[in-house]
């Protein structure tokens, strides 16, 4: 059962971040639907950019890649095709005393994702 909004939250993902599918090579995404959770995965070999809400919250963005690359700790959720890796969550920006759209504060987030960590975008 999704919650009010994911449909629109799915939508919204889609539009900011599709980028990632035309201009880095990201798959078009996969969505898990867990009932308060929604999930839009693109994946790209054994790396991914995660961007989830929760019924209520603000929009969260993560990264995983191959622990190897960095010595990270792998996180054992976040197997993929057999390869352990790590996650990271990327740092949004709060708005300033008001709310965002939903729309607003996922396009912020792409930018965000294309100004701090270019080099996991064009990393293969």
């Amino acid at each position: 059962m999704s919650y009010a909004g994911s449909s629109q939250f799915i939508n919204a993902v889609q539009q900011a971040f599709s980028t990632l599918v035309t201009a880095y090579g990201f798959e078009v995404p996969a969505v898990e639907d867990l009932g308060r959770e929604v999930y839009v995965l693109y994946h790209r070999g054994t790396r991914t950019v995660s961007v989830s809400m929760e019924s209520g919250g603000r929009p969260i963005v993560e990264l995983f890649y191959p622990s190897l690359e960095t010595g990270e700790a792998p996180v054992a959720w976040a197997r993929r095709n057999g390869m352990d890796r790590a996650r990271r969550i990327l740092r949004l920006h709060a708005a300033d005393g008001h709310q965002p759209s939903v729309e607003a504060q996922l396009e912020s987030a792409f930018r965000a994702l294309e100004d701090e960590e270019i080099g996991f975008l064009r990393s293969v």
